[in-house]
Order: C-alpha cells, then structure tokens, then sequence
C-alpha cells in the first residue's frame, strides 16, 4: 500500500525492531540542560538488558576468584562499556548500569559460601576500598570538532 514503510515504522527501526538494521542507541528528540532542541541518545534497552546480563554471568563464572582480581577485571568490563555507550544525552542508563554491575557484584560475592553473609554495609566497605568506576559520558557533542 502507498505511504507505508518497507521495514517496520520509523520508531521500530531506531530501537531495533522491525526489520531495519540494529542500533546500540535509540533516538528521541528533546530540550537540552541549555534550553534548545537536540537530538537525544540513550542505550537501547536491549543493549542494557543483555550488558547486565552479561556481567551477571561473568560475576558468577569468576566469585570463586580474589576480590582484587575481580575488581580490576570488571573495572575493565565498566570502563569499557562506558567508552562505548557513554554519549550525550544518555547518562540515565549509564548510571543505571553502573548501579546495576554494584548489585550484581554484591549479589555473586555473597554467593560464594561460608557462613558470612555479605550484608550491604559490609559490600560498601569494600567499595570504598575498591571502588567501581564512576559513570561518565566520555562522547561529548560539544568536545566534538566540526
């Protein structure tokens, strides 16, 4: 039928649905801290989803290693995800994945046996001697040259 798109509607394939090509981001439009219009990205929550998910494995594949280890692995595993997805305009699902990869963690450590649970006051005190990465936007469309 005329007027209708081949692959879906515009909105399906800006969020991965449809039949359109996949993007790690979905696109709305919407005021700036500034006041004008731009273009807003944010992670695709499918994209969210499966990251989360893949922490959460890789937490549990590796509980049984030192607490020093892990850490500096999934520091690793964050600052890249934050290299990646990190854009203006999407700092919401940065920090809900930062805070996501805290539970996660806390949640396979106390899994890891003995008689000790690790309760959130304890979890903490180890972020605070080994804290994650804190959530960044390391893409800038205002650092970014014409």
């Amino acid at each position: 039928m005329a007027g209708e798109p081949v692959a879906g509607n515009l909105h399906d394939r800006f969020d991965e649905g449809g039949g359109g090509p996949a993007w790690p981001h979905s696109y709305s439009t919407g005021l700036s801290s500034g006041g004008r219009w731009t273009v807003k990205r944010k992670t695709a929550s499918k994209r969210l989803t499966r990251a989360i998910k893949a922490i959460s494995e890789w937490c549990r594949d590796n509980r049984h290693r030192p607490i020093r280890e892990q850490h500096k692995d999934l520091c690793a595993k964050v600052n890249g995800h934050y290299a990646y997805f990190g854009i203006t305009g999407n700092s919401k699902s940065i920090a809900n994945f930062a805070c996501e990869v805290q539970r996660r963690w806390r949640y396979w450590l106390d899994r890891r046996g003995g008689k000790v649970r690790l309760t959130w006051q304890r979890f903490v005190k180890i972020l605070t001697w080994l804290p994650l990465p804190s959530p960044r936007i390391v893409h800038s469309y205002s650092a970014a040259k014409p």
